[in-house]
């Protein structure tokens, strides 16, 4: 998923692990075929964060939680 973060972000963006900062991941699957896999990081004890996503067909999303 490297790769859809600058695709999302810029080529200036980076990502790494901070303190309070929370990563998670997830996986949606349709039952037509369409699956997403996301990735995102959250402030600690809040529900606001950001991430990409990307589907099956090279789809690239900008997330924000």
């Amino acid at each position: 998923m490297s790769s859809a973060w600058g695709s999302a972000y810029g080529t200036g963006f980076s990502i790494g692990n901070a303190a309070s900062v929370n990563r998670g991941e997830a996986m949606l699957i349709c039952n037509q075929g369409t699956t997403i896999q996301i990735e995102f990081f959250t402030g600690s004890g809040t529900a606001n964060g950001y991430g990409v996503a990307k589907d099956n067909k090279g789809n690239i999303f900008k997330l924000l939680l």
